[in-house]
């Protein structure tokens, strides 16, 4: 028969398993919300910064 004590402790370990194991799940939903905001966002940066480069180099030539 297990003691009251180790009863207790075993349920204290399963907490703490549980309770890392949420972490790891809210971590890795986050980070992949996180990097599936930026990936869009930072390729609409590089867009929008070569934008200026190639509206002036069409403008020089169409005159």
């Amino acid at each position: 028969m297990i003691s009251v004590q180790g009863q207790f402790s075993f349920l204290r370990n399963m907490h703490y398993a549980a309770r890392h194991l949420h972490n790891v799940i809210i971590a890795g939903v986050v980070g992949a919300a996180v990097s599936g905001a930026v990936r869009p966002f930072w390729t609409g940066f590089k867009a929008i910064a070569a934008a200026p480069a190639a509206i002036s180099a069409g403008q020089g030539t169409s005159k």
